[in-house]
């Protein structure tokens, strides 16, 4: 859906999407939050960041489809 992501812990339990740049990892400080909640805000800033990004594998909402195809054969 290209919509930024912000983490709010210390750490990401999906580390690969902070490796990919689908996901921004930014602690818990307030003041930090803020910070980047503005920068993204900003049109255009962080537009080269967003190029960078992919979606993970198989994180296109068709998970569900896969789930009942898997079942179909084993069942």
């Amino acid at each position: 859906m290209n919509v930024p992501c912000l983490t709010m812990m210390e750490s990401a339990s999906r580390p690969a999407t902070l490796e990919i740049g689908t996901n921004a990892l930014v602690g818990l400080d307030e003041e930090d939050i803020i910070s980047r909640v503005h920068d993204i805000l900003q049109p255009g800033k962080h537009q080269h960041e967003s190029m960078r990004s992919k979606i993970p594998e198989k994180w296109d909402g068709a998970a569900a489809a896969r789930i009942v195809g898997v079942l179909d054969r084993i069942l």
